[in-house]
């Protein structure tokens, strides 16, 4: 039992390895990483540089934002049990006062947070939406298409589907792979934005409380700047994950690759309608 376990394990691993060296040497994914980073690269230097008197005016504002951190929350505070002594005597009350009760807990984790004044801006730009999230999701449908185009091009899904055994083999070190070449993905695209945009604005430091940096000031979880980014990040890869897996899924179902870069444009569209 020991021997037939350690064997299967070996063979996992071979065809892990298989299926990322399938990705990773892949003409078309180095094509489209190196054209499409370079497209990134291109659009943010090419992005409108903010005036000295902008960010004069923005770094000034957010000076007296967080001097006056402490009197935010307190503020915070008072607005919430008003809240409540406003709604205890109102019909149909019941929510407004949980969520004032709620509101006033919640900013309690705070009130010995210290945010510190400092250049962020590399920060506020890697956690905006934008184009790099565009190539990530582009990048991880390319990948997704590739673990599966060449068993279906060979007829040769529904062979192993058709095992058991390989039916578990087939998802579990396509998922494998799968997480392991997003995670490389995110890297790279992330690691080229965030150097890019250290030579752009520069950076004060990583050590201190996220509030400290324009658009989080009202986040109410006492967090460093580098434990919110390991959480975001992971948070991305996950989500990467599921669309990669969605992807598998529905190329595994309709077996045509140009059907699936249909449905996935159509679903994509139709997400950005209702969005906006």
């Amino acid at each position: 039992v020991i021997f037939t376990r350690r064997d299967d394990w070996v063979k996992n691993k071979e065809m892990i390895i298989k299926e990322l060296k399938k990705i990773v040497f892949s003409k078309i994914i180095i094509a489209l990483l190196i054209s499409l980073c370079i497209v990134n690269v291109l659009y943010e230097t090419r992005a409108e540089i903010e005036t000295k008197e902008q960010i004069a005016a923005q770094d000034k504002l957010q000076k007296n934002k967080i001097d006056n951190y402490g009197k935010y929350l307190i503020k915070i505070k008072e607005d919430g049990t008003n809240m409540q002594s406003i709604v205890l005597f109102s019909k149909n009350n019941k929510f407004q006062l949980s969520n004032a009760k709620r509101t006033v807990k919640a900013y309690e984790a705070v009130k010995n947070v210290k945010p510190v004044y400092g250049n962020y801006r590399v920060i506020e730009k890697i956690t905006e939406f934008g184009l790099t999230d565009i190539i990530l999701f582009v990048m991880v449908v390319q990948i997704a298409l590739i673990l599966v185009s060449q068993e279906i091009k060979k007829g040769m899904l529904d062979l192993l589907k058709s095992c058991r055994n390989g039916r578990l083999n087939l998802i579990v070190n396509k998922m494998v792979a799968l997480s392991i070449t997003s995670a490389i993905a995110i890297i790279i695209v992330y690691g080229i934005k965030f150097v890019q945009l250290y030579i752009k604005y520069g950076f004060s430091e990583m050590n201190v409380p996220i509030q400290s940096v324009r658009g989080f000031y009202e986040f109410a979880l006492p967090m460093q700047i580098w434990q919110y980014m390991i959480i975001y990040f992971m948070v991305k890869w996950i989500a990467v994950c599921i669309i990669g897996i969605v992807v598998i899924g529905i190329i595994s179902l309709v077996k045509n690759e140009t059907v699936t870069y249909g449905i996935i444009l159509i679903s994509t569209a139709v997400s950005l309608l209702i969005t906006n």
